[in-house]
């Protein structure tokens, strides 16, 4: 079953069309590069404020957790005085 010229010139002139086809699609999707670069730029901002934020967060939990540590100290200590009458 071997193809004629006509219908190896009607496949070869189909791909052409469906290649140009995908060309004309890839040229029109572009990206501005100016704003490319800016939106690079408010990404890394974003990220920043993040990690600061998160840090902050830790910090601030940390701060917590060991008042409350303390806190917890200082009242069974009045408690235990308190008991024991000393």
């Amino acid at each position: 079953m071997a193809l004629s010229p006509d219908d190896l010139q009607a496949i070869v002139e189909a791909i052409d069309r469906r290649t140009n086809a995908i060309n004309m699609q890839a040229r029109t999707f572009t990206i501005d590069p100016e704003r490319h670069f800016v939106q690079h730029e408010k990404l890394e901002r974003l990220i920043t404020a993040f990690e600061s934020a998160e840090s902050a967060f830790w910090k601030w939990f940390l701060a917590l957790a060991l008042g409350g540590i303390i806190i917890i100290a200082l009242v069974s200590s009045r408690i235990k005085q308190i008991v024991t009458g000393s």
